[in-house]
């Protein structure tokens, strides 16, 4: 969507709905996975504040107080170039949080809601704290202990996704994640990943692809994290079923594909989104995989 009358020239904002879970004071995490962080000037989930010279989590107060103004309600992100902006039905949800101590304004137009917090001694400001990003940076309040590291989970090691895996994508617009032409209601593959000396690399064979040898993808980047997979591979569009930049020569006609998806219970599902040369975002649709039937019987 476009952004205001007098700013349209921006670019235009991307939103998103949904309900969410709240990780830290910054980040939300929707049900599919997807996970953004806000530009909120928030403390970490550890860091901590002081009050009449004791230590409290500052950090895990801070996000319960937005998990607790969230609620069971769903949430609207705008997001473009960098910035993410949180909305719960017309209130921001960043305003609230400067508001009540639990962010600093980081804006001209929050600055009014960070001396209301502190002269009514809200949130942070009821005593000691550093400063958000001076805390990222290493500072620390007398006696202010580091966190302690969380401990990883079984979701946060690489080798969970190692081999084979039956995958589906399905478009939601007017494409598929293999076969990029209009009117494909869904493509099935089977992917493949495998660890090369530190890092991760995989593949895709779909058997109905004649144009590439064996119908195989190679993907460009591959990442694993907290339980999240994301890859990356590029692509060709049909000369005559391309986006309409393609097909009228305002761009190459080359693009690329990105897949994110969340690992639950041995099952991979989230989203696939296509991008033209220019990196303009062109289809999108779902994706999701389970283990390989053949690499179950093994």
């Amino acid at each position: 969507m476009k952004g205001s009358i007098h700013h349209g020239s921006g670019g235009s904002w991307e939103r998103i709905v949904g309900k969410v879970k709240v990780i830290d004071a910054h980040t939300l995490e929707f049900a599919d996975g997807t996970r953004m962080t806000l530009d909120m000037v928030a403390p970490e989930l550890g860091q901590q504040g002081k009050i009449d010279g004791k230590l409290y989590p500052a950090g895990k107060e801070a996000a319960e107080f937005l998990r607790q103004r969230i609620g069971d309600r769903p949430v609207t992100l705008f997001h473009r170039d960098g910035h993410v902006l949180p909305y719960l039905g017309d209130e921001n949800l960043e305003h609230t949080m400067v508001a009540n101590g639990w962010a600093l304004a980081d804006h001209s137009s929050l600055h009014a809601a960070e001396i209301i917090a502190r002269e009514n001694k809200r949130g942070l400001w009821r005593g000691q704290f550093v400063a958000p990003k001076r805390w990222r940076k290493g500072e620390r309040l007398p006696g202010e202990q580091e966190p302690k590291e969380v401990e990883k989970k079984p979701n946060d090691n690489p080798a969970v996704v190692l081999g084979d895996w039956d995958s589906i994508d399905r478009h939601v617009a007017m494409a598929s994640l293999f076969q990029p032409e209009h009117g494909v209601r869904k493509r099935e593959a089977v992917v493949h990943f495998e660890k090369a000396g530190d890092r991760l690399t995989g593949y895709a064979v779909a058997e109905d692809l004649p144009d590439r040898k064996n119908g195989r993808t190679d993907f460009r980047t591959v990442t694993f994290a907290d339980g999240r997979l994301a890859f990356e591979f590029d692509i060709s569009f049909s000369k005559k079923q391309g986006p309409l930049i393609v097909e009228s020569g305002q761009a190459e006609n080359k693009g690329s594909v990105r897949v994110e998806a969340r690992l639950t219970e041995g099952r991979l599902a989230g989203t696939w989104r296509m991008f033209n040369a220019n990196g303009a975002e062109v289809f999108r649709g779902e994706w999701e995989a389970t283990r390989a039937k053949a690499a179950e019987k093994k």
